[in-house]
């Protein structure tokens, strides 16, 4: 039988429904298909609002931090001279008046990373008072150069509590250059 017979032996009334059950059919899965994408483009989208509030996230968190690093970044970049932790401490000893009361020095392992290099120093002063601790650890901080201090141990004199010991280690902090 070729396609003419067999449109001979349906009627016409039989074609239509035919054909519109095949376009329903068709419609049907159309829809099936559409709302499947439709869902799969919604989890998409859920998932990339969740990753762009974690990108803000770390957006603030970043900003935050670069915001706390600046008044330090700006005294990393302030001109070099070739001074060493131990040169620092003795200059800001001088200025305070307890220059003669640093004992020791004592060299700190040299660290490198990210560009910055770390040259530190361990200082044991002896017999100073509180107000020159104040004033040492406040010309220490605003250095020009960026001065940190990593460890602090203060003891006060058993015989006089007025007088204190101070051991503390000292870093200063410098670009590297390329």
């Amino acid at each position: 039988m070729n396609i003419a017979g067999l449109r001979d032996k349906f009627d016409s009334k039989t074609v239509v429904y035919v054909r519109a059950a095949v376009l329903l059919c068709a419609v049907f899965i159309f829809m099936i298909w559409t709302s499947y994408r439709i869902g799969k483009a919604e989890r998409l989208v859920q998932a990339k609002r969740v990753e762009l509030a974690a990108f803000y996230n770390m957006k603030q968190r970043y900003l935050k931090e670069r915001a706390s690093i600046i008044p330090f970044e700006k005294r990393l970049f302030f001109p070099q001279s070739k001074e060493t932790p131990g040169i620092v401490i003795e200059e800001i000893g001088k200025q305070i008046g307890i220059k003669d009361n640093i004992i020791s020095f004592k060299p700190v392992e040299e660290k490198s990373e990210k560009g910055y290099a770390q040259q530190g120093v361990a200082v044991k002063i002896d017999g100073i008072n509180l107000n020159q601790v104040v004033n040492l650890l406040y010309r220490i901080e605003n250095y020009k150069n960026l001065v940190l201090v990593k460890e602090f141990l203060m003891k006060a004199h058993f015989n006089n509590p007025d007088i204190f010991d101070i051991t503390m280690q000292v870093i200063l902090v410098i670009k590297q250059h390329a």
